[in-house]
């Protein structure tokens, strides 16, 4: 049987992608290399051209208003890398969008086999490798967090989004217990991240698709709104139970949960105070956080001597600390464009997907994270032509009919 190369390039990406490396490196980054040709297209050339011109703006700007130039330019270089990586990744994507039904069914399975494999892995010296233990607040017990071989497991939550929407809408659509099969593989191991700010977006990305929904067919379909009263039952569920979920929501209610505190509020005022320190229009500069980051963000958590993680958990906080208030609108407007550009409203998993990514980029991520990256491109390509809206106007139909 033959091996395809997008089937390892994704087993990679999803599950190995900075196994080792430094972050922010992923493999893929290298591994697009290998297409590099394909930049040199016209109108890659051109994209690539508007980057360099605003890059060396911001540069200049940064470097009048002063920067540690080591730190600076290392992030500097790397942004480069990561632009043309991503560049190379949609071509990459979009060539082969055919084979991303097959490639998420063998996610879907490959991601159940090496959750069980690391269960056991919790009982040996190798645990923090794809576990990690966490202090939601100093009454509460010490929770394990499901990572894989990730940083974090907010980032593994992030990258599996899109293999759980895919799933959950073939299952709403096409009601295959085949699907229905792969969503549970790909869920369990999910719902072990308690990342409850990944949660939080899948939940509004549901709603607001939705609402979009109401207001393209007029009323709310019954099979939509079986799915909202499913999901809602199983929310309740969760919190009338005692369980390390709904301690975490309690201890979030309570305001005692510094990680959604550190990763929202407390990111964007800590942003503004650095962002204060240069320039509140164009921010620090790439790099600074690390410089500046050991003043402002290591006293407001008094981080002790031997803690290195000083960041902002958060990409549009930080976006607003690196590059200013000119940056973070540039950064929405950008989106936006590809909304309308990409005609994203037209395809219920680039919908969902886009909705997801949008929400979660004021609740976590980074700038500089592959991931996230990938999840735009992933909503902007219309990997599956079966969710197309007016594919499915005939399904409404008849819903509507048996109604």
């Amino acid at each position: 049987m033959k091996i395809k190369l997008i089937n390892i390039i994704g087993h990679i990406y999803f599950f190995f992608n900075v196994l080792g490396l430094p972050a922010p490196l992923t493999f893929t980054n290298f591994i697009s290399l290998l297409y590099i040709d394909k930049i040199f297209r016209v109108k890659n050339a051109i994209f690539y051209g508007i980057y360099i011109a605003i890059s060396l703006i911001y540069l200049i700007i940064h470097f009048n208003n002063g920067v540690h130039e080591p730190y600076y330019l290392k992030t500097f270089f790397y942004n480069h890398l990561l632009f043309i990586s991503t560049l190379i990744s949609y071509y990459y994507v979009k060539k082969n969008k055919l084979s991303f039904a097959r490639l998420f069914e063998l996610i879907a399975k490959s991601s159940l086999i090496l959750f069980v494999i690391n269960i056991g892995l919790y009982f040996t010296e190798f645990q923090s490798i794809v576990w990690q233990v966490h202090d939601f607040n100093a009454d509460m017990l010490s929770i394990p967090r499901y990572k894989g071989f990730t940083y974090e497991a907010s980032f593994y939550a992030t990258i599996m989004s899109p293999v759980i929407i895919y799933f959950f809408l073939q299952f709403i659509f096409h009601k295959k217990k085949k699907s229905l099969r792969y969503l549970i593989y790909t869920s369990i191991p999910f719902a072990l991240t308690l990342s409850l700010g990944v949660y939080l977006a899948l939940f509004i990305a549901l709603i607001l698709g939705i609402i979009f929904l109401m207001g393209y067919y007029l009323k709310i379909k019954q099979i939509f709104f079986a799915a909202f009263l499913g999901v809602l039952l199983v929310a309740v569920t969760v919190n009338v139970t005692d369980n390390v979920i709904s301690q975490r929501i309690t201890s979030i209610l309570k305001g005692e949960d510094g990680s959604v505190k550190g990763r929202t509020v407390e990111a964007f005022y800590l942003s503004n105070i650095m962002a204060k320190e240069k320039s509140l229009l164009f921010g620090i500069g790439p790099g600074q956080i690390k410089v500046n980051g050991e003043k402002t963000i290591r006293e407001y958590y008094n981080y002790p001597p031997w803690y290195t993680r000083v960041s902002i958990p958060n990409a549009s906080a930080e976006t607003y600390a690196v590059f200013g208030v000119v940056g973070f609108i540039l950064r929405l407007l950008f989106e936006l464009f590809l909304f309308f550009h990409f005609k994203v409203y037209k395809n219920y998993f680039s919908l969902m997907l886009f909705i997801f990514i949008f929400v979660y980029q004021f609740t976590g991520s980074f700038i500089t994270s592959t991931a996230e990256y990938m999840i735009w491109i992933f909503a902007i390509v219309h990997l599956f032509p079966d969710f197309n809206i007016k594919n499915n106007e005939n399904f409404f139909k008849l819903l509507y009919q048996k109604n």
